[in-house]
């Protein structure tokens, strides 16, 4: 909006402002009038407001003691109508209360000229109207305690750009999150005339777009966050664990959020992919969050040439069921080669409970399935584990390596070095715990002290699990499948673990 734009709103306020002040003053022999408001005999507004004023403007003051309006649904809000209150702020006129009282079936009391009376009456409402819908701005706010400062603010009387303005102070402002496709208009038209700054604070239920990598030329990573996690440590970890990929091929979206107490009895979500694999939680988010990432997701997806729109919304149909049932979502969603979904539904035992470093693993881990670049490739690698799927070593080597990345990632994070001790003892005491059971249950536990002892026979280098590139060319289905000579020792002589003082070692026999 041009500067001669924003002079002729203000001279027109201006002008508005001093119409107003004159039709004040004509009525300050009756401090109290009753007005018809026009409104449906079922609806009752009882509104006392107090205007108290000395010679300064900005010590001016509007009170509103009692407000049930419900503005009606046909009436158009506009800036201009929810700003109305700084016309009232701006006369300058003596002690002046007037009530106004509704009544069903009720003759209209009128004493003064009637063109007066319903300039004054279409003022009040646009006045009632502002004030009711500032309130409705404050119910997208999600912390309850700013929601209510926000509330108690717009009853003592501050319009719309007051609102605004407080709820930037409380780092909430995002015009993107009301729903109210006026209120968000006013929102939006408040930041163009710079009434307003836009920023807001990014540690919560923000998004951000992290190109991971100074001089990478990859698509970049985006992530959407609802939980209590800082936005800026997700991103350093997200582009830590980047850094250290050989390449990136894969466009890659996280949405995270929290989840709340488990449902009993234990309920299996129902989606196409991962079907019956996570269960039903409290569901912590809104609707509107809901719809928000929903809506972020398909904005990503649009423009892919891998995806079709059945694709997209069966995919989104999956995320939804995800969402709206409290899922405890784990998973990197290979949608195509180069297009990867990350979700993580946080629990509350992890989010207050457990260590950071249990949340790091858990990220790192499904960030690493999304760096796998031969996790959808087709063709042979397709074929030949779709042929013999009980012989494929797929899963374990796959599960296995995420483990083993983030175990390592996390302790660098921290400063330690006794990774392959921590994998190796998670490992013993998962086959203590679980048996052979640990096969089907936990692939990446017993996979990675595999991936160890492989590391250990010379069979693969460290640096090609560290780097991701073990998983560039199918190499767990073309090179180590059914047939490898040495494939079947390690899976039968992984669990020879021993603890030796501090840390876990592999057993001399295993090593043979």
């Amino acid at each position: 909006m041009s500067n001669q734009s924003v002079h002729v709103i203000k001279n027109s306020c201006f002008t508005l402002l001093l119409i107003l002040a004159l039709i004040l003053l004509g009525c300050s022999e009756n401090n109290r009038t009753k007005i018809d408001s026009e409104l449906s005999p079922t609806e009752e507004v009882y509104t006392e407001l107090t205007i108290e004023s000395s010679n300064k403007p900005e010590n001016e003051n509007i009170e509103l003691e009692k407000s049930n309006f419900a503005p009606e649904n046909d009436e158009k809000q506009t800036l201009s109508e929810q700003s109305s209150t700084d016309v009232f702020e701006e006369a300058e006129t003596n002690s002046l209360e007037v009530e106004i009282i509704t009544e069903p079936e009720e003759e209209i009391v009128a004493t003064e000229d009637l063109d007066i009376d319903q300039e004054l009456h279409e003022m009040d409402k646009i006045l009632l109207k502002a004030l009711s819908r500032s309130r409705d701005i404050c119910d997208d706010i999600v912390d309850l305690e700013q929601r209510d400062m926000c509330r108690i603010a717009a009853d003592k009387g501050m319009d719309i750009e007051d609102i605004i303005d407080l709820m930037e102070s409380m780092g909430s402002i995002n015009c993107e999150i009301l729903e109210d496709d006026q209120l968000r208009q006013a929102c939006k038209m408040a930041v163009e005339m710079e009434f307003i700054d836009s920023s807001y604070d990014k540690d919560e239920n923000s998004t951000v777009e992290a190109q991971a990598g100074q001089n990478s030329s990859f698509p970049g990573i985006k992530i959407i966050n609802y939980t209590d996690y800082s936005i800026n440590d997700l991103e350093n970890w997200i582009n830590l664990a980047e850094s250290k990929m050989k390449n990136r091929r894969a466009r890659i979206l996280f949405f995270i959020y929290p989840v709340g107490e488990m449902k009993r009895p234990e309920k299996p979500v129902r989606s196409d992919y991962a079907d019956q694999v996570f269960v039903e939680h409290e569901v912590l988010l809104t609707q509107n969050d809901i719809e928000v990432i929903l809506d972020q997701v398909e904005d990503w997806f649009a423009g892919d040439p891998c995806l079709d729109s059945r694709d997209i919304r069966r995919n989104l149909s999956d995320y939804r069921s995800w969402l709206e049932n409290g899922a405890d979502a784990s998973t990197m969603h290979g949608v195509c080669e180069e297009t990867r979904i990350v979700a993580m539904g946080v629990t509350e035992n992890m989010r207050s409970y457990e260590p950071l470093e249990n949340f790091q693993n858990f990220l790192i881990h499904e960030l690493y399935h999304a760096f796998q670049q031969d996790l959808e490739m087709e063709g042979k690698c397709q074929d030949m584990r779709e042929r013999d799927p009980r012989n494929s070593n797929t899963r374990w080597l796959m599960e296995g390596a995420a483990h083993y990345f983030a175990t390592w990632l996390v302790a660098e994070i921290h400063d330690k070095t006794n990774y392959l001790s921590q994998i190796l003892d998670i490992a013993y005491h998962s086959f203590k715990r679980s048996g052979e059971q640990i096969y089907d249950a936990e692939p990446d536990k017993w996979g990675a002290a595999a991936l160890s002892l492989m590391v250990k026979q010379n069979l693969i280098t460290e640096d090609s699990i560290l780097d991701g590139s073990l998983f560039h060319n199918c190499d767990r289905e073309l090179v180590f499948n059914k047939n490898h000579p040495s494939i079947q020792k390690i899976k039968d002589s992984w669990n020879l673990i021993e603890k030796v003082g501090d840390a876990y070692v592999f057993k001399a026999e295993a090593l043979n």
